[in-house]
């Protein structure tokens, strides 16, 4: 914007009178500042002009042909702002070539890379054009100018890119793998315009991008590979591709839509598996049917209840120590598969609990005898429900006052713990036999409603309470068979009193579950 350029230098060749001048130029005013005489240019003649400009100690120098000329030094140097080289002529034509700015620099220097405002800013346009070209000359003391030393750089900041599909097979996709130990894949070329792909890698993994079935490998520039490795049946590959360009960055990961493995072919693959491998006897076991490619499935369950099964998730009990076999087969419109796993299931005896109570006296303080013929018993404890508790394997316990009393018994083994409970009645109404069998209280255990069946007495009222001794429920009866709907208790023992119209009643215990 300035005839001058507003404040500036100027390194000036006079043809004529065989000077070299160097003016400063103050807010677009000329000055000269010093002259080097005997510098004779020729005209019709190309130079190789060297200038230089330390803007800290305000030197100017000058060489043509590797020559030195002369220098000025500004004791009072620009320093900051500076934006451009011009070229100014007078009554001349110039003809400038191969123009190039250099600046100062250490023994070692970083040159930075990327947008506009970085010393290298353009990527290689294609893999065989350099994408810079890095250049430094050096000056010594006695003001010798070094030769030119270059180098060309490949420029590349982005990462190779991919449009199209990791395929599994070596061919074509793939969606099951059938052969023994052996996976491949193919993909086509990936594309990188600035440095061009150097390499490609692959992995194996059991999930997206994983790579813990083979580890990332190089395959040089092949676009397929096949490898052999332990493959599982009914486990999902999936095979991940990157690409490297020559300047070393990676690709994305791109990954195949995945090979199941099923060396039976079209035929079902039978699985299973289970809660759990070990347990005591007596304690569910669910079974889980993981079979590929199937319709329908048997399940054989040597030694357990129930001992075979056509649901897909059955729940069985083994209630005898022993390692036992299972087996599974599993059906399609193609055949079969079964499965046999040999000692799948090991089981430890649990502690076989059983016992009587004896009562001495028939008023308080009475004294209980626990005769206990459990088996597979290594440790008792006893929980009496007063209260009390006790580790003898059959002891006596004295209860001081009446009430209904339910006590808990445990009993462990190596493995294993069983727990029973039961009611005592002590100074309240004992259960009274049933005549003649005449009287049926059933389902006992029960979920919804108690039946209370008479086929010869004559039943007046029912009335059901806890083993606290609440009353929870009291009816009138009319007829021979009755429903008594207990489904609003909690769970837990209840008694049921049944009075007769003769004056009798009797007593029964049931469980609401």
């Amino acid at each position: 914007n300035y005839a001058n350029r507003h404040n500036s230098y100027f390194v000036w060749f006079r043809v004529e009178d065989q000077q070299l001048q160097f003016y400063k130029v103050v807010n677009d005013t000329f000055t000269l500042k010093n002259t080097v005489s005997n510098i004779v240019t020729n005209i019709n003649q190309w130079y190789d002009f060297k200038i230089t400009y330390d803007r800290t100690t305000g030197r100017i120098a000058v060489w043509r042909d590797n020559v030195y000329l002369g220098s000025w030094t500004d004791p009072s140097p620009y320093s900051t702002n500076g934006n451009y080289i011009s070229f100014r002529t007078g009554n001349a034509v110039l003809n400038v070539d191969e123009l190039k700015v250099y600046r100062s620099r250490y023994s070692q220097v970083t040159v930075t890379v990327g947008d506009s405002s970085k010393d290298i800013r353009y990527q290689n346009p294609n893999s065989t054009t350099y994408g810079a070209k890095i250049k430094s000359i050096v000056v010594d003391a006695n003001n010798n100018l070094s030769a030119i030393e270059y180098h060309d750089l490949n420029v590349d900041w982005t990462p190779p890119t991919y449009n199209a599909t990791i395929q599994d097979g070596i061919a074509t996709d793939v969606d099951t793998i059938t052969t023994l130990n052996n996976i491949a894949a193919n993909w086509l070329a990936f594309t990188d315009n600035n440095s061009g792909i150097k390499e490609y890698w692959y992995s194996v993994g059991t999930s997206v991008g994983d790579s813990n079935v083979v580890n990332w490998t190089n395959v040089q520039l092949n676009n397929n590979f096949t490898t052999n490795i332990t493959l599982t049946p009914g486990f999902t590959y999936y095979v991940n591709v990157r690409a490297v360009n020559h300047a070393g960055i990676k690709s994305n990961i791109y990954t195949s839509d995945g090979a199941l493995y099923l060396p039976n072919g079209n035929l079902p693959l039978a699985q299973f598996s289970s809660s759990t491998t070990e347990a005591c006897s007596g304690t569910p076991i669910q079974f889980t049917n993981q079979s590929i490619a199937s319709d329908s499935v048997h399940w054989i369950f040597n030694g357990a209840v129930p001992n075979n099964s056509n649901q897909p998730n059955p729940t069985v009990i083994y209630n005898n120590a022993g390692t036992y076999d299972v087996t599974l087969i599993a059906f399609n419109s193609n055949g079969s598969d079964t499965l046999t796993q040999s000692g799948f299931i090991n089981i430890w005896q649990a502690p076989v609990i059983q016992i009587q109570t004896n009562v001495i006296n028939s008023q308080a303080p009475y004294y209980v005898v626990f005769n206990n013929q459990s088996q597979y018993v290594d440790n008792s404890f006893w929980d009496f429900g007063d209260g009390q508790t006790a580790n003898d394997f059959a002891p006596y316990h004295q209860y001081n006052q009446d009430g209904i009393y339910i006590y808990t018994y445990t009993a462990t083994n190596a493995h294993c713990t069983s727990t029973y409970s039961d009611t005592i009645l002590l100074g309240v109404s004992e259960i009274t036999p049933n005549p003649n069998n005449c009287i049926y209280v059933y389902p006992n255990p029960t979920q919804k409603y108690l039946v209370v069946e008479s086929t010869s007495l004559t039943i007046d009222a029912i009335s059901v309470y806890g083993i606290d001794g609440k009353e929870f429920i009291q009816e009138k009866i009319f007829n021979s068979k009755n429903y008594i709907y207990v489904d609003n208790l909690e769970n837990g023992i209840y008694f049921i009193s049944i009075k007769l119209l003769n004056g009798n009643a009797y007593n029964y215990k049931f469980v609401k579950q």
